[in-house]
């Protein structure tokens, strides 16, 4: 097995947010680049947008670009994450953005553009949720210690997220004749 240069060195410059999330130019950036051999581009374009459709809520809506001629497409998800804020457990939202590049027997999956919806309760508002959107680098930032623990969840959530996609471009469509 040959492993390019460029793989080793990327890995070996890697950045980290919080020493957890990884990032590019301070912002979080989960970058996956896999062959799959004997499989041509109109085939592997299939299968990620079979995976789009099983696994994202309402995909229709969530396609932001989808080009069968140049074999990308461009999704917009999300997720929640539970944090605990004065003792009161609540959901955040995560939002991101997933980028999908495809070629003959490879293909290379880009999560960015990450935001969260933070939802604290207010004591002013009989607890009820002050809602604040913000990009969730900064967010992360604003208090590193409480928040390292959710992004190590976020990262889990991110590579259950990669590693379904990575499973649903090996296998084939069947089709079963309708």
């Amino acid at each position: 097995m040959i492993i390019p240069l460029s793989l080793i060195a990327q890995e070996q410059n890697q950045q980290y947010i919080l020493d957890i999330l990884p990032s590019e130019n301070g912002y979080v950036k989960m970058v996956s680049v896999s062959a799959v051999e004997n499989t041509a581009k109109n085939e592997l374009y299939k299968r990620a947008y079979r995976w789009v459709v099983d696994n994202i809520r309402s995909a229709k809506d969530a396609i932001d670009y989808a080009d069968t001629t140049t074999a990308q497409l461009v999704v917009k998800t999300n997720f929640d994450i539970d944090a605990t804020t004065a003792m009161i457990k609540t959901t955040h939202t995560i939002s991101c953005s997933i980028y999908i590049d495809i070629k003959d027997e490879k293909y290379r999956c880009v999560i960015k553009d990450f935001n969260i919806k933070e939802r604290r309760p207010d004591i002013k508002r009989g607890y009820l949720p002050t809602i604040k959107d913000y990009q969730l680098e900064t967010w992360l930032e604003l208090k590193p210690n409480v928040n390292k623990k959710y992004a190590q969840e976020i990262l889990n959530k991110l590579l259950i997220m990669q590693n379904s996609f990575a499973n649903a471009m090996k296998k084939p469509i069947v089709s079963d004749g309708f």
